[in-house]
């Protein structure tokens, strides 16, 4: 079964002179569409453990080749691997993701190719910068028609809009996780994060009241929130974070920098030498 892109672009990579001959049918083809096809054959031979790892090493080029010298199958976990490989960010691997999420069949031969992590795999690149935003956005959208979304469907989506300045987004996500009964310590950890970085401290308040509450709260709530508060403009509830956060042994390295740096930026240069002396004293200092 052929499968044909559904864009006119085609990107190619050129024969390498070098390369082995079975790989000369697929040269001048779109790298995308060749992978799929791959996928649907079935073709060639099982890798081992040592052989996942180092196509997990590998950007999604290189990883490609690899595959194709080596003659290996591409299954499930190594098909997904592929999409998570995509290391570059421009209009290319823009396109990359699309035709996959475009193009891959729900199942090949009884097996759910786009399942959780299939998802889970594309959403990760929402990540990078805002033009990968709405690619994340349509697979998170999809992901919960077909009922494939998860917890860390949810993670992964709340991270990728915060980063990318789309709170409101966030908010939603937020919101349906916890409805759905997806939230965990690492949602609210997320959603802390994306309220921080979107100069909605209000919320990320919120969020760290109700996480402590619902016994979600760990260190790196703790160190989200005091982050958040410095950055907002709020040493007062940074100090108030951080000393609760000593009391409940939840501070580390990460938590009396991010206080000193919290000080620092809202002119308390006092409290910000007390920490240090203090991250000395308990060998947190780095």
């Amino acid at each position: 079964m052929a499968i044909r892109p559904n864009s006119s672009r085609n990107h190619t990579f050129q024969r390498d002179p070098h390369s082995s001959s079975h790989t000369s049918s697929y040269n001048q083809r779109n790298l995308a569409e060749t992978v799929l096809q791959r996928l649907i054959d079935q073709r060639g031979r099982n890798t081992t453990f040592q052989d996942f790892n180092t196509i997990k090493r590998l950007p999604f080029e290189q990883a490609f080749k690899y595959i194709e010298k080596n003659n290996f199958r591409i299954d499930n976990k190594i098909y997904h691997q592929l999409i998570r490989s995509i290391k570059k960010t421009d209009r290319v691997a823009i396109d990359y993701l699309n035709y996959f999420l475009q193009n891959t069949p729900t199942t090949i031969k009884g097996q759910c190719i786009k399942n959780s992590y299939f998802y889970n795999s594309i959403i990760g690149h929402g990540k990078k910068n805002i033009n990968f935003f709405p690619i994340a956005k349509k697979a998170f959208e999809e992901a919960k028609r077909n009922r494939f979304a998860n917890v860390v469907t949810y993670n992964g989506f709340i991270d990728a809009a915060g980063k990318n300045g789309e709170f409101r987004e966030a908010k939603v996500a937020f919101e349906e996780a916890k409805r759905n009964r997806f939230a965990d310590v690492v949602t609210y950890n997320g959603f802390i994060d994306a309220a921080g970085k979107n100069g909605k401290f209000r919320e990320a308040k919120d969020a760290f009241e109700e996480a402590k509450g619902n016994r979600f709260a760990d260190v790196v709530t703790y160190n989200g929130f005091i982050d958040a508060a410095g950055k907002n403009g709020k040493f007062r509830e940074a100090k108030v974070a951080f000393e609760e956060a000593k009391g409940n042994r939840f501070a580390n390295v990460i938590t009396y920098n991010g206080f000193i740096d919290a000080a620092g930026k809202n002119g308390e240069f006092r409290e910000a030498k007390v920490a240090f002396e203090e991250a000395k004293g308990n060998r947190f200092a780095n």
